[in-house]
């Protein structure tokens, strides 16, 4: 009986603590000079310095076999660290869409597009997503 209750306490506190968080995560590092990107940019042309980070973050689904692969990166974007986090929802929802994020640091000035195909479990490619950047030295 206690652990179906502690089971029940710790059940509603994570739900709660879920419904409190934001819907869009966003990396600590963000600010005006580090632009983070989302789905519904798609076609726009940001401007960064060289040091500052540029963020694309975008919905995926993995239990429909949906995923973000990069398809073409200009050279001056450094390879990308990759996150991903739970979309926010009144309680955990098994095969919920998640956000899948790409944080890459831009090493060198230089203008270039970013594109990202979302694949299914085949590899076909099922949407794609293309920003421009133009990377400036301070």
């Amino acid at each position: 009986m206690r652990a179906w209750l502690l089971a029940a306490t710790l059940t509603l506190w994570a739900t709660s603590a879920m419904a409190q968080s934001s819907p869009a995560p966003s990396p600590a590092r963000a600010s005006d000079a580090s632009p983070i990107v989302s789905e519904n940019q798609n076609g726009q042309t940001f401007a960064v310095h060289v040091g500052a980070d540029v963020t694309v973050q975008l919905q995926r689904n993995a239990s429909a076999g949906t995923r973000w692969v990069v398809s073409a990166k200009p050279a001056f974007l450094g390879d990308p660290r990759q996150a991903e986090m739970a979309l926010a929802t009144p309680r955990p929802v098994v095969g919920a869409p998640s956000w899948q994020m790409f944080i890459f640091p831009v090493s060198a000035a230089g203008a270039g597009e970013l594109a990202f195909e979302k694949q299914d479990r085949t590899g076909a490619t099922l949407e794609s997503f293309t920003i421009t950047i133009n990377a400036a030295a301070q």
